[in-house]
């Protein structure tokens, strides 16, 4: 954050007169209050399964289970074994795909 507003470091949340923000870092402030109000509420308005969403009926409920088995597919079916993992550290199609995704990612990142 080295020279944001002319300031080293930090120092532009506070103004030069002590810990009185300044207007710039009001609004920071406030940003970052409306972020964890929201987080914080996020707990009770979002639901891990449609089991437990009281705002759903009986049958939009059940759509949605239908759904979500549907978009499972493959992955519902067995167990992850040995077996598996084994043969999928074979395929060279994995490491093709780690390279591709390294490759898309470390651009993005740097």
């Amino acid at each position: 954050m080295g020279g944001v507003g002319g300031k080293q470091g930090w120092s532009w949340i506070v103004s030069a007169e002590g810990f009185v923000p300044d207007t710039n870092s009001r609004q920071f402030i406030w940003e970052g209050v409306l972020t964890l109000l929201v987080a914080i509420a996020s707990f009770w308005m979002i639901h891990d399964w449609p089991e437990q969403a009281r705002f759903l009926t009986p049958l939009e409920k059940e759509i949605i289970a239908t759904r979500m088995k549907k978009d499972q597919g493959l992955a519902g079916e067995g167990k992850l074994t040995w077996r598996i993992v084994k043969k999928a550290l074979k395929d060279w199609k994995v490491y093709c795909l780690m390279l591709m995704y390294i490759g898309a990612a470390v651009p993005l990142y740097r």
